[in-house]
C-alpha cells in the first residue's frame, strides 16, 4: 500500500518596493526576493474571509479554494456589495482585486481598515513599484499578481492574519 506524500512546507516570494540595479547599470523595480518563513497549510486556521472580485469566474473559484480549506467565504462583486457585507459581518482578513467596477480596491481597503480595522491581501494585474506602494499605503499587508496559485493566496493569508495590527 503506498503512503500519501506529507504536505511540503513552501516559501512565498513577496515582491520588494525598492528597484534593484542590474549589471549593466539598469534598474527593475520590484523584483522578487523578500520570503516570508515557511507555510504549511494544516498550519491555517479557518478564516472569515470577505472575498472582492469582479470577474465572477475567478470570484468563484477562488472562493470554492478557499472554501475547500475550511475558511468561510464572502464572495462580493463590488465596492458596494463589500461595504455592505463588511457592515453586515465580521472577517478576519479582506482578499480584494485592486481593479473594480465600481472604484478603486486600493480605496476601499483604506475604507475598510479605518472602519473595521481589516487587513488585505491586494489581487492585481500589476506587480510594478508604483501598484505595490499604492496598496501599502491603502492598507494592504500583501500585494500579490495574478494569476495567483493557491498556494500563494494560502500563504499570504498566513503572514497577513499573523502580521501585525495597523
Amino acid at each position: 500500500m503506498r503512503m500519501p506524500k506529507p504536505v511540503e512546507p513552501f516559501e512565498l516570494v513577496l515582491k520588494t518596493r525598492e528597484p534593484r540595479p542590474e549589471a549593466n547599470g539598469s534598474v527593475h523595480p520590484a523584483e522578487p526576493d523578500m520570503r516570508l518563513s515557511p507555510v504549511n497549510r494544516t498550519s491555517i486556521q479557518p478564516l472569515r474571509i470577505l472575498l472582492i472580485e469582479d470577474h465572477e469566474t475567478t470570484r468563484e473559484a477562488i472562493a470554492m479554494l478557499l472554501e475547500i480549506r475550511k475558511h468561510e467565504v464572502s464572495a462580493t462583486g463590488s465596492i458596494a456589495e463589500a461595504r455592505k457585507a463588511a457592515e453586515d459581518g465580521k472577517f478576519d482578513v479582506v482578499i480584494s482585486d485592486v481593479g473594480l467596477p465600481d472604484g478603486s480596491g486600493n480605496e476601499l481597503m483604506a475604507e475598510l481598515r479605518s472602519r473595521f480595522g481589516l487587513k488585505g491581501i491586494a489581487l492585481s494585474g500589476y506587480g510594478d513599484a508604483d501598484a505595490l506602494n499604492k496598496s501599502e499605503a491603502a492598507g494592504f499587508v500583501i500585494h500579490l499578481t495574478k494569476p495567483v496559485r493557491i498556494e500563494a493566496l494560502e500563504g499570504a493569508l498566513a503572514a497577513a492574519t499573523h502580521a501585525g495590527r495597523p
